[in-house]
């Protein structure tokens, strides 16, 4: 398996950045929905840190049908 990895690893060091993002599209699809990206897993440590800290808005508070008025300060 590590051997496909670094071959794929080395194909892709030569591709345009547009089409790495067309490879990443294309290789999402084979990834099940379940898998956390490093990004996703940033995203979450950055949310359940803002949690702990109380910046976050409970869902019961907004007012969905006027969201344009809602201050996010």
């Amino acid at each position: 398996m590590a051997t496909l990895v670094n071959q794929v690893y080395n194909m892709a060091e030569h591709l345009k950045e547009s089409d790495l993002l067309r490879l990443i599209e294309f290789m999402e699809q084979f990834l099940p929905d379940d898998v956390v990206t490093p990004e996703d897993a940033a995203d979450i440590k950055q949310a359940h840190e803002e949690y702990l800290r109380g910046e976050t808005i409970n869902a019961k508070d907004i007012d969905w049908d006027n969201l344009e008025d809602m201050d996010l300060s």
